[in-house]
This record gives C-alpha cells, structure tokens and sequence, in this order.
C-alpha cells in the first residue's frame, strides 16, 4: 500500500507540472521501487516503509497551493489537506522519514512559494503535528528510557554509515550479501561485523539515473535557453 501510495502521488506531483502521461508514471515508478524501499521490505523494516509516501504527498499538496494562489483562487482546501496530511504522516510507523518529509516540504515552499506562502503553509503544518500530539508525546517520553540514553546494551543496528559503504550507490553487492537474497556461499556479506551494515547502508541509486543526469547536463550545456524551453514545451 505504501509503494502504491508513493507512486500515485508523485505522479500527481509531477502531472501539476504538466510533464506527459508517460514520464509522470515513470517517475512514479521509479520512486516507489528505489533500492531504499526494497532493501528495507527484504529486511522487514515495514513501520518504517509506512511514511514513504509522505515526501511526495507534501510536495504535491505545497504545489497544489501554489500554484492556486498563483491563480489568485482560495487556498483553504489544500491548506487543510496540508494539515491533515501532516497529522496523518506523523502517525505513521517510524517518525524518521516522515520528520524528513516535513523538513523538505518547508524548504520547498520557501524555494518554489516565497515568503507569502510560508506563514500559510507552515502554519497548516504545525497545525498538522500538533493534532498529532497525543501520540508523540508520549512517544517523546520513551526516548529518556531508550538505548541511545541509558547506558544499556546498544542496539545491533546502532551504527555510523562506514565509507566504505557509500560504494553500494553504485555497487550494492560490493561487499557481498545477505543469505536472504542470496544462497551462493561464495557471495556471503563480508567486511563488517554484521548484517546490520548492509541492511542500514544499502542504498543503490543505480547506473543508469547517473547517466542521465550526465546527458542532461550535456544538454542542457550544449543548447541554448530558448531552444530548451522549446523542446521542453514539445516533450511535454
């Protein structure tokens, strides 16, 4: 459900911009089936994956309100979609992707809005988490008694992102893997002291969103303004 609502409202997002039918459902599907997202299902690091759509959900519901307000139309009916979406994604299982959504969205409203969209936004966010309150405080109150606090046991995936790590954006099976995902005992994750180093640092990206980004630049370097607003009216 989580991946379904991801793609759907980043399709959504992108489709305010007018991008085409085909690149919005790549896009879409390209977010929903990152190797973040499947290395945390492998793991089972489903409460996690719960805030996933947040990210999307936000910015979509930012433009949303922009754009209107661009248009000199009312604004209240995203203004309390912002709201309740917070409330909703603050909820979700994990607060760390969902607090990492919320981030992002404000800075995007100052990015794509400005100053006169900030108080109104922020403000149906704020309004959001604080109808969310009754769960994260008491949730607040457990962090005094977790391990990253008192002086107990730390936990097995309490670690820092070694630099070696970084190698799996681009190679994921550098250091080996898992027996989840693979029985080839030659191939057995090595390296690090467990497998919590390969579920918490897993990331690919893959190869081929790099080289796009390269002929873009390529593009965009090599053809002038006019002529890129141009092909992009006619793309989209």
């Amino acid at each position: 459900l989580s991946a379904i609502l991801s793609a759907l409202f980043m399709y959504l997002y992108l489709r305010k911009f007018g991008l085409g039918l085909t690149g919005c459902a790549a896009a879409g599907w390209t977010f929903a089936c990152s190797g973040f997202y499947a290395s945390r299902v492998a793991a089972g690091h489903l409460p996690l994956l719960e805030a996933y759509p947040a990210l999307p959900l936000l910015v979509w519901l930012v433009e949303s309100h922009i754009q209107q307000q661009r248009r000199g139309e009312s604004t209240r009916p995203w203004i309390a979609a912002i709201a309740l979406s917070s409330a909703c994604v603050m909820l979700a299982g994990h607060p760390q992707l969902a607090v990492y959504a919320m981030i992002a969205a404000g800075l995007y409203v100052l990015w794509r809005g400005g100053i006169e969209s900030v108080k109104p936004i922020w403000s149906g966010m704020f309004v959001g988490v604080g109808c969310s309150a009754f769960a994260l405080v008491p949730m607040g109150l457990l962090i005094g008694r977790s391990t990253r606090v008192l002086a107990l046991a730390p936990a097995a995936n309490d670690i820092a992102m070694p630099y070696g790590r970084l190698a799996a954006f681009f190679l994921p099976w550098r250091d080996g893997v898992p027996p989840l995902l693979d029985n080839n005992p030659g191939s057995v994750f090595r390296g690090y002291p467990n497998l919590a180093y390969f579920w918490d640092t897993v990331c690919y990206i893959g190869i081929v969103p790099w080289i796009a980004v390269l002929l873009l630049l390529v593009f965009f370097v090599r053809t002038k303004p006019a002529t890129v607003q141009r092909k992009m009216a006619g793309f989209i």
